[in-house]
């Protein structure tokens, strides 16, 4: 028996449906932030998109698949500013400064979305978890790559590990700035002591790794 291939959708069709993806994840930031991520439902999304819940779970199978898009969209320029801007820097606790205040800059331009999708985050079950934990992982393995290249070749494990330690001190602070409305200034200068600690550590694991004792010195 020959199978039938479907068409291919037409450019204009593509178009359609990328416009109506957009016009709901637009619904779902503006509800979220006027409802909250625990109380909104994907009727009330719909409704503010102007599209029926069918079509919005035709896009987004569940309301966590749709918080996870708004997050994953807000990881994007992030990655272009890495790809285009980590060969720039010249010093490794400027790259993760560098970093960190950019991806905070696009935090802040809506704080209160911001806080939604953080806080919807803390109750994500497994299956949201393996959706967003590549996703968080592509970025730091971007930084992790340029610091070990530039910096540490040869010592990759180390400097993920530094980088992963940075990044949960910045998820932390940006938690708790978020609920103090603390100022941009206010985030940066929480986090400039845990990098300079961080990087030092990293320099002195360095160090020990690159030690090579004399088995006689102790004796001479």
């Amino acid at each position: 028996m020959i199978k039938m291939k479907s068409p291919k959708p037409s450019k204009s069709a593509k178009n359609r449906s990328a416009r109506t993806r957009e016009r709901i994840l637009n619904a779902a930031k503006k509800v979220l932030v006027g409802v909250g991520a625990k109380k909104v439902t994907i009727r009330q999304i719909a409704k503010e998109a102007e599209v029926s819940p069918g079509l919005v779970m035709q896009y987004f199978d569940t309301k966590a698949m749709l918080i996870l898009e708004i997050f994953h969209e807000g990881n994007r320029p992030v990655n272009e500013y890495l790809r285009e801007s980590l060969g720039k820097f010249d010093d490794p606790y400027e790259m993760l400064f560098g970093t960190i205040r950019n991806h905070l800059e696009r935090n802040l331009k809506n704080r209160e979305l911001t806080r939604q999708v953080m806080a919807f985050a803390w109750t994500w079950g497994e299956e949201e978890e393996a959706q967003f934990e590549p996703n968080t992982s592509r970025v730091l393995d971007v930084v992790i790559d340029a610091m070990t290249d530039k910096f540490y070749p040869g010592y990759r494990p180390l400097v993920a590990t530094a980088v992963f330690t940075v990044s949960g001190a910045y998820a932390g602070v940006l938690r708790m700035g978020l609920h103090k409305n603390w100022s941009q200034e206010t985030f940066l200068t929480a986090l400039k002591p845990a990098i300079s600690m961080v990087i030092r550590g990293l320099e002195a694991e360095i160090l020990l790794a690159e030690y090579k004792p004399d088995p006689y010195e102790f004796f001479i």
